[in-house]
């Protein structure tokens, strides 16, 4: 009796860590399905937000005669989609109030869950014209991301 009571609580112990290995691969199977951000995914999600930090170089930057120029945005986006951290780069249209505006801004926006977090390099031309014309969209083949695993917000 003893004998088939020591078999039977055998039978459950590995009938549950089946379950449990079987789950884990399941999961493992989820995580590896996800890739890191693409440049069409980055740049779907820029282009949602360009009106945005067309107004704070509107508000901001534009009065000044010298506010024109490359203007880039360098984020570290996580896995989950939020940006983590952000520097603004600017080539003349530096102006601490646009800096803290697009940087207000991106701290807001959501990219498309990856594998792990992403450093993003998002270069905008700014034109200084009566229109107040800027930002455009990045010059074919710049920009985009690299890939950063484990690495901190403050790395460069």
């Amino acid at each position: 009796m003893e004998a088939h009571m020591t078999l039977n609580r055998c039978s459950i112990l590995f009938a549950a860590l089946t379950m449990i290995i079987a789950l884990g691969s399941v999961h493992e199977a989820r995580a590896e399905r996800r890739q890191p951000l693409d440049s069409a995914q980055i740049r779907q999600v820029m282009s949602k937000h360009l009106s945005a930090v067309r107004k704070c170089y509107v508000e901001h930057s534009m009065p000044a005669k010298n506010a024109k120029g490359v203007v880039t945005l360098d984020m570290l986006v996580r896995a989950g989609g939020q940006v983590a951290a952000i520097e603004v780069e600017t080539d003349g249209a530096k102006d601490v109030k646009f800096e803290r505006c697009v940087s207000k801004l991106a701290t807001r926006w959501r990219f498309p869950k990856s594998a792990y977090q992403t450093r993003v390099k998002y270069p905008m031309m700014f034109l200084h014209t009566r229109a107040g014309r800027g930002p455009s969209a990045p010059a074919r083949g710049k920009g985009g991301a690299s890939d950063e695993q484990g690495s901190s917000p403050s790395r460069k």
